[in-house]
């Protein structure tokens, strides 16, 4: 069985939490779901991925420096920046990738380096470091095989909002005119929103007065409510919107 590796990792920039990326229409791209085991125990966090954070890893007897940027493809999403001496990568959509090129023009050989590790997510000292001053973190919750996230709550006693109101807001990606799209659901004080993406452009978005209601004027996945689907029912929301203290819109 082989070991694991360890490197020598250091945060020399704990970058910023902006509420337009890391709770806007591509929340989940801004947060990764981290679990670690600690003293016996699995711990699971939900780390983001902050604005212009650097990350020192020393690789082979070089330190390759990795930055999180906005990807320049679609600015809603992270980018990663890996520099080492005077070589530099492209910005790339996933740190791995980052670091694995920036690596291969230094040495002049190929490897593979995880980049969940390089970037510090395995190390609870600076995960706790990345987690510090954030008061709301996304929930993440599945349905099948779609991956929902909440990236805002808000309350309200509408009957038809299942206890969720202004504020509130959800999303996924799923297959939708034989590509990947991403749906956002939010609610206002009068209305409903349903905004589909492509990429970082909106092409499509309907209004209505319950999250019922306007999922049905979508074509897909007719079995399931609005509500359900967009995890407003689920017990760990429901839960978290009887709480007063998880009362929290991100952009307040």
């Amino acid at each position: 069985m082989s070991k694991k590796r360890h490197f020598t990792l250091k945060l020399l920039g704990i970058g910023l939490i902006f509420p337009t990326l890391h709770y806007g229409i591509f929340a989940q791209n801004w947060w990764k779901t981290v679990s670690l085991n600690s003293k016996d125990k699995n711990i699971v966090f939900t780390v983001p991925f902050r604005l212009y954070m650097h990350v020192s890893c020393n690789l082979n007897g070089k330190d390759f420096i990795i930055t999180v940027l906005q990807n320049n493809e679609n600015e809603y999403k992270p980018g990663f920046q890996c520099i080492c001496e005077n070589i530099s990568s492209k910005i790339e959509p996933y740190p791995s990738i980052a670091i694995n090129l920036c690596y291969k023009d230094i040495f002049k050989t190929k490897t593979e380096y995880f980049g969940m590790v390089i970037i510090s997510f395995e190390d609870e000292k600076i995960i706790q470091q990345l987690l510090n001053k954030i008061e709301f973190f996304p929930i993440f919750l599945q349905i099948e095989k779609l991956s929902v996230v909440i990236s805002g709550l808000g309350y309200s006693s509408k009957d038809e909002y299942y206890g969720a109101g202004k504020g509130f807001t959800s999303s996924f990606i799923i297959r939708y005119q034989n590509a990947q799209h991403l749906f956002l659901l939010k609610l206002e004080d009068d209305q409903c929103i349903l905004e589909i993406y492509h990429n970082a452009n909106k092409i499509e978005q309907f209004t209505g007065s319950m999250p019922d209601d306007i999922w049905k004027k979508v074509s897909i996945h007719k079995k399931f409510s609005g509500s359900h689907l967009f995890r407003i029912t689920h017990k760990t929301t429901q839960n978290l919107l009887q709480s007063e203290v998880a009362i929290c819109n991100p952009d307040e």
